[in-house]
């Protein structure tokens, strides 16, 4: 199901967004997308106060966040800001229009008690989730973060990176 950004308006919630093709075609047909993809959460993310990610995971049919809003609309203004950088090199590379649609994303708000659980749906989307290299995993388990992942949310409710792989396992 669909929901508009709209109703989601507040700030200091967390939230849960997944991503999705509008088509049959795929999001990143191969590494250099994904990579160019990934390098619009460093352009989008980094200095922008107004949100930040903990956790996500990117594969071929669609990417899933978990993002805390800080600021009114920051979800939707850096969503906008991504759909539209995207679809831009999309077009230019494959010459395929809209791949991504504004305001057609699945979104969820996460409550404080639920963020565990939620990073770990999405940081277990791969099968090879530990050495995922289109996922924050790597930045909770191996310290391999980009300076666009706010991990303090996750790891202040579990103590360590050692406690987080654990829970992970579990």
């Amino acid at each position: 199901m669909s929901l508009k950004l709209d109703k989601y308006k507040t700030h200091g919630e967390y939230y849960r967004v997944d991503i999705c093709r509008e088509n049959d075609n795929n999001i990143c047909i191969d590494e250099a997308d994904c990579g160019l993809f990934l390098s619009l959460f460093d352009k989008f993310l980094i200095n922008n106060s107004s949100i930040s990610l903990l956790a996500y995971c990117l594969n071929e049919n669609f990417c899933s966040l978990l993002l805390i809003q800080k600021e009114k609309n920051g979800i939707e203004k850096f969503l906008h800001n991504l759909t539209i950088a995207y679809n831009n090199y999309y077009f230019d590379k494959y010459k395929i229009s809209d791949l991504l649609f504004e305001n057609n994303y699945k979104i969820a708000m996460v409550s404080i008690e639920e963020i565990l659980e939620v990073s770990r749906s999405i940081h277990k989307i791969p099968e090879n989730w530990k050495d995922c290299q289109n996922s924050s995993i790597r930045a909770y388990l191996y310290d391999d973060k980009p300076d666009w992942i706010d991990k303090t949310h996750i790891v202040s409710l579990n103590g360590s990176a050692k406690e987080y792989f654990k829970y992970m396992s579990d």
